[in-house]
């Protein structure tokens, strides 16, 4: 267990070694660099989601890493590492899992204490490593969108988000992917314009991304989706 304070760079790896994410969170949003067998895959993968409540991103402090181990009979067996960064003094966090065989995972997480809550924007800006190629999946692919870099492919998704909030979107500018959501004109002229009106203790879904050599990128991806929606039975 590790703690901290202060923002700062560090970084959360898998059992087996394969998956690393660097975390930077001196900024006004958390910044995520991606490796997949030491090879950089996404330069920079930036979270951040303004609220009336609190802004998830900034203000990042106090973080613990733990290492978990998903022995589910119910799912595929998931075993990861999972950092957890507190949002200045509230009861949200921001969580990753770096887990066995190329798959990261994050998510932000609300505490059932915590009173409902108003979300602007869920803003995600994801830049491939130098000389990747980034492009969008069709609708019927379990990914939203893909980046490949010589043999390795990496897979962008999500767990099926909570009842009411809208499904993830990306757009491509040049290689960027840019996250977009449909606003929701606010009644209330002072207000900003938003995204969703969330009740507290709500499971926001997750992020993933799968990387793989490219033949089983997809297969792949479809058996993290459903571990991550089954909570480790086994915690050591």
């Amino acid at each position: 267990m590790a703690t901290s304070l202060y923002a700062e760079t560090f970084n959360v790896k898998s059992p087996d070694g394969n998956t690393e994410a660097v975390v930077e969170t001196a900024r006004n949003a958390i910044e995520v660099k991606i490796l997949y067998r030491g090879k950089v895959l996404v330069e920079n993968a930036s979270f951040s989601m303004p609220t009336d409540k609190v802004y998830f991103g900034r203000n990042a402090g106090a973080y613990s890493l733990d290492r978990r181990y998903d022995h589910s009979a119910e799912a595929p067996n998931l075993n990861f590492n999972q950092l957890e960064l507190n949002i200045g003094d509230s009861a949200y966090r921001f969580m990753f899992r770096a887990c066995d065989g190329g798959i990261f995972a994050c998510r932000f997480t609300t505490a059932r204490g915590e009173s409902d809550f108003t979300i602007y924007d869920d803003t995600i800006k994801i830049v491939p490593a130098k000389g990747a190629n980034a492009s969008l999946c069709a609708d019927k692919s379990p990914a939203i969108a893909k980046i490949s870099l010589g043999d390795s492919t990496l897979l962008i998704s999500e767990t099926p988000p909570a009842a009411g909030y809208p499904k993830l979107t990306l757009t491509l500018n040049g290689d960027t992917l840019l996250s977009s959501f449909k606003k929701i004109k606010n009644p209330a002229s002072d207000e900003p314009d938003y995204i969703y009106e969330a009740k507290a203790g709500m499971r926001f879904p997750w992020r993933i991304f799968s990387m793989s050599g490219s033949g089983n990128a997809e297969e792949k991806l479809l058996k993290a989706r459903k571990a991550l929606l089954t909570e480790p039975k086994k915690i050591n």
